[in-house]
């Protein structure tokens, strides 16, 4: 694949579109829940300028399959972008439908890792912090859903998957239907600024310890770490372009610029 400016633009703009508010993707869209009312076929969703019960939007198949068991996993980054669930799942399972649902999580923050994806981002990581109340998102995954979820986040090798305490989350509505939560740590850690983390700079939260930082700072501080004195655009075009270039850097930034989980 030849890569373009646009390949590194997109790399820069993590974590791409994600909403303010709930939605369920579904088509490779993203429809806003307006209102939850007992089962999820029957939750209100933005729709011609209107409003409808989702259940009215969907297959007979996809509506048997919103109300099945599914796996609350939280989404601090990319996960809660429409874009990244239609990349992910558009092919695999083009009738998939996934309620993304605004929430809560305590103690925690949610920071840039110390690692270097296959589409050129710094991507981010929860940091415990207690006292730290951040907001983000629950993604609801059937089993298919989360195999796939656990492929694309490279399971044992870049994040693991690791069960949160209810008691730290805080969703914004009860209808969810589920008994655990869970979130994708990153194995390589957190990236380091002057000793400590930064946090997302698009995440809102209360008593966050850390300053913010955009993507594209992340991507500069990571170069400099790694003594790149080219252009950032460069630095991420490289790591597009080298899977084995990459794969080395981020090694590094692992264990000489990173704080354990």
């Amino acid at each position: 694949m030849t890569i373009t400016q646009s390949h590194i633009d997109w790399a820069k703009s993590y974590p791409f579109d994600v909403p303010d508010a709930s939605y369920v993707y579904f088509g490779g869209q993203a429809k806003p829940v307006n209102g939850y009312t007992g089962a999820r076929a029957q939750w209100t969703v933005a729709s011609l300028g209107g409003t409808a019960q989702l259940g009215d939007l969907l297959t007979d198949n996809q509506r048997q399959d919103l109300e099945q068991p599914r796996t609350a996993v939280l989404a601090c980054g990319s996960n809660a972008s429409p874009t990244r669930l239609a990349q992910k799942y558009q092919e695999k399972i083009p009738d998939a439908v996934i309620p993304v649902v605004r929430c809560t999580l305590m103690d925690h923050a949610v920071v840039h890792a110390a690692n270097l994806t296959v589409y050129g981002s710094v991507p981010a990581t929860f940091a415990r912090s207690a006292g730290t109340r951040v907001e983000t998102f629950v993604t609801l995954l059937t089993a298919a859903q989360l195999q796939i979820m656990d492929q694309t986040e490279t399971l044992g090798v870049s994040y693991d998957r690791l069960e949160v305490s209810a008691s730290q989350v805080e969703p914004e509505t009860d209808h969810l239907n589920t008994g655990r939560f869970h979130a994708y740590v990153s194995l390589h850690g957190a990236l380091l600024f002057d000793g400590e983390p930064r946090s997302l700079a698009t995440i809102r939260g209360e008593r966050v310890p850390y300053e913010q930082a955009d993507q594209e700072t992340a991507q500069a501080h990571a170069q400099r770490s790694l003594d790149h004195t080219g252009h950032v655009d460069e630095f991420i075009r490289e790591n597009l372009e080298d899977k084995a270039l990459r794969k080395q850097r981020a090694k590094r930034l692992k264990y000489d610029f990173s704080q354990p989980w």
